[in-house]
């Protein structure tokens, strides 16, 4: 099968194409965050500049071009697929959270399992015609059917728009939850508005990346790292999950793959109410915390445990960040 290469400008970020997929898929894939909206064609919003190589058309677009836009070589980045070894196009790029627009998605339920106690993973989909546009780490809120919602971390990679993935954590008494866990099987479709939040990879980071997750913490967690992953850095990881019951890592066999695949990450499961021994596990693994970059998901208490150790430890505040789950 022939390779193609696509060069984004001005970031210099570049992904393989060897399916006839479109450049909008190819990028997205990459853990690229390129601009769109509607990825069929309909809106223009991921329309980009051809600076060399060849295009090809490969799905139909009701978007019209003004004659002063074809001149520059504009074309849409989710209709056309690379027609040459190389293409190098200039595209607008999302560089924060801040550049993503709101969405407003009815969202289909496709399954909610309950793989530990006290735990439910919700999966869903979006329609074809209205994708979430979101970085990895950042939330949503969540409405059912009876109107009761809650903001949720979305744990799934940002590289499939399509496909998303929630990890919910009961809380005692809360309506949300109360409906969620007990109704689940009546519940078909869900309200969506977001994306929130700021709790999001910063690329290029020096050093060691750290990511401590406390129970479904690990949701926003798992979506950072995939992220990293579709982005084929080489950095070094290391991945702490703590669960307050024994037996809640109940992605332990996905953590344990991550860990046979990557060269240099490693894995650490533990359970238990206290933060403590963790903390001094992570600073006996990393002497020197000033070279790292630390990633936390989890309660108020555990981020404030998380926060007063590391940085009295070393760790620089501006490579830490946290989100409270």
């Amino acid at each position: 099968m022939r390779e193609h290469w696509v060069t984004i400008e001005p970031s210099g970020h570049r992904f393989e194409i060897d399916d006839r997929g479109s450049v909008l898929q190819g990028g997205l894939k990459s853990g690229i965050a390129l601009a769109y909206g509607c990825s069929n064609g309909t809106c223009g919003k991921c329309r980009a500049r051809r600076i060399s190589g060849e295009i090809e058309k490969i799905s139909h677009s009701d978007y019209v071009f003004k004659a002063s836009e074809k001149a520059q070589d504009l074309f849409l980045m989710c209709t056309h697929t690379p027609a040459s070894d190389e293409l190098v196009v200039e595209a607008l790029e999302a560089q924060n959270a801040d550049e993503i627009s709101m969405q407003w998605i009815d969202i289909k339920v496709r399954g909610i399992d309950f793989p530990v106690k006290d735990v439910a993973v919700v999966r869903a989909q979006t329609p074809r015609s209205q994708r979430l546009r979101f970085l990895a780490g950042q939330t949503a809120r969540l409405t059912l059917p009876d109107k009761t919602a809650r903001r949720v971390s979305l744990a799934s990679c940002p590289c499939d728009d399509r496909n998303l993935e929630f990890h919910i954590l009961r809380i005692a008494g809360e309506p949300f939850s109360e409906t969620l866990f007990g109704e689940s099987t009546a519940i078909r479709q869900l309200g969506l508005v977001g994306p929130h939040g700021s709790f999001t990879l910063r690329e290029g980071s020096s050093g060691r990346t750290i990511f401590i997750a406390e129970d479904t913490g690990f949701g926003p967690i798992r979506s950072l790292i995939e992220h990293a992953m579709s982005l084929d850095e080489d950095a070094p990881m290391s991945l702490y999950w703590k669960t307050r019951d024994a037996g809640g890592h109940y992605l332990a066999n996905l953590c344990r793959a991550w860990a046979d695949a990557l060269d240099d990450f490693r894995f650490r499961a533990s359970s238990g109410d206290e933060i403590d021994g963790l903390l001094s596990e992570i600073a006996a693994d990393h002497p020197d915390l000033g070279a790292s970059t630390i990633y936390a998901a989890g309660s108020k208490a555990m981020l404030e445990s998380v926060s007063q150790r590391l940085t009295a430890l070393g760790l620089p505040s501006d490579r830490l960040f946290l989100e409270d789950i």
